[in-house]
């Protein structure tokens, strides 16, 4: 096959999908800001993501999730690196999970599957939180169950494999921020190429987008402005003292999620590699942005004022943070120093699925983005999925169908990612 496709963005998406393509014969070419680097403002990248299946009563995610995990555990083979770590994975609440809720559907979910699961409660025989794990505080968050299949990701070295990966093959790379579409003098449907930010002009057959954030921000596709949403997620790096550094380590404490449904915060263990950080997050509403207005240099904001704004949200929110800690832990928060924090930009979507489709306004246009902040840890089959969907496959369509071009159609009424804290905090727009 001699089609050509050229790929925007090297974020989780477009690796896997431009690894998928190149292996189905398609001439592969990735334009990317930072060239054959990761780029560190995308949603991909990090020290850490959680690997997991755990999703509702969403059965398509939830296979997802079982496969993507035997996919790193390959992949941890192939690099001969544990880039995966296998370690588990809380899933805890304050209240004892009802039917109906992210965390009693989940247990459902995997009990279903014939996965094994520790219940955590207030019963004799359920995994006693505070035997296992002494450090955490089983008072406020005493319900849920432990998975043992389950684990995280070393995100940003992830990234740097996959993307080595594809220079082995031969899959160019190019550096450059892409700033308009190329349509036809004949037919406006058809994208002859791309234009870059330094007016250079890059043809192809097929455009792929996976752009992420700054994917309306590109001329030609603000017609997505009212379907995606960039939207910038806090993330803390804490130092603990060293007195925690053996009850932290992998090896004595899991990831976890704190009712995370109702709180948005989920956390780490210590990273070797980094310094002994421990990262905690929060999948909650974020902070909306405009999609042009992140595109200063390394994908920050050019405007001082807004870069001035972020850095207050930053300030501001420690506090949060911290008061989440001082209930979560047994140890005095006051003693772990904040080294590090930033923005996660999400490409959010009304319903909180992503979308990999044509985009029915030109014919050689395909679209890879809507991330809603839960896309890096099904790297092992996205690019497969990206790829069926692109070339058509039928079973794909039906099997991912909620993936599809839906803009302008309602979304369901409550329909979101099953972890995702969206309500009873107002999102602030910037």
């Amino acid at each position: 096959m001699d089609k050509k496709v050229v790929v925007v963005g090297a974020g989780i998406f477009g690796v896997a999908a431009a690894l998928e393509l190149h292996q189905r014969g398609y001439k592969v070419v990735v334009i990317n800001d930072s060239g054959s680097n990761p780029y560190h403002s995308s949603a991909s990248y990090d020290i850490s993501k959680v690997v997991r299946s755990e999703y509702g009563s969403n059965r398509m995610y939830f296979e997802m999730g079982l496969e993507s995990i035997k996919g790193w555990k390959e992949w941890n083979k192939k690099w001969e690196e544990e880039v995966y770590h296998n370690i588990g994975l809380l899933v805890l609440s304050k209240d004892k999970p009802q039917p109906g809720s992210f965390v009693y559907d989940s247990r459902e979910m995997l009990q279903e599957e014939g996965l094994h699961v520790e219940d955590i409660g207030l019963e004799p025989h359920n995994l006693r939180l505070q035997e296992r794990y002494p450090v955490w505080n089983h008072s406020i968050y005493r319900y849920g169950f432990f998975n043992s299949n389950a684990g995280w990701v070393e995100s940003g070295l992830a990234l740097t494999h996959l993307i080595n990966d594809a220079l082995n093959l031969g899959i160019t790379f190019i550096q450059g921020t892409v700033t308009s579409l190329i349509p036809s003098a004949t037919n406006p449907k058809h994208i002859q190429g791309l234009i870059t930010q330094d007016q250079h002009q890059h043809f192809s057959d097929y455009i792929l987008l996976a752009t992420g954030a700054w994917t309306t921000s590109i001329q030609g596709m603000s017609h997505l402005s009212s379907f995606l949403t960039p939207t910038g997620q806090l993330v803390f790096h804490f130092q603990p003292p060293p007195s925690l550094l053996f009850a932290l380590s992998s090896d004595k404490f899991p990831v976890y999620m704190a009712d995370i449904s109702q709180t948005g915060f989920y956390g780490f263990p210590i990273h070797h590699r980094q310094s002994n950080r421990m990262k905690i997050a929060n999948h909650g509403p974020g902070w909306h942005f405009k999609s042009e207005k992140l595109k200063g240099d390394n994908g920050y904001p050019e405007s001082e004022e807004l870069q001035r704004k972020m850095n207050e949200i930053c300030e501001k929110e420690e506090e949060r943070f911290r008061k989440f800690m001082k209930g979560a832990f047994n140890f005095e928060e006051e003693g772990c120093r904040m080294v590090h924090s930033r923005m996660c930009f999400y490409t959010d979507t009304p319903d909180g699925d992503f979308l990999m489709d044509f985009d029915p306004k030109y014919e050689n246009v395909f679209v890879a983005t809507g991330g809603s902040g839960h896309g890096l840890k099904f790297g092992p089959v996205l690019g497969r999925i990206i790829s069926d969907l692109f070339e058509g496959d039928l079973q794909a369509k039906e099997k991912y169908k909620s993936f599809r071009w839906r803009i302008g159609e309602p979304v369901a009424a409550g329909k979101k990612e099953g972890s995702r804290y969206t309500e009873k905090v107002q999102k602030s727009a910037l």
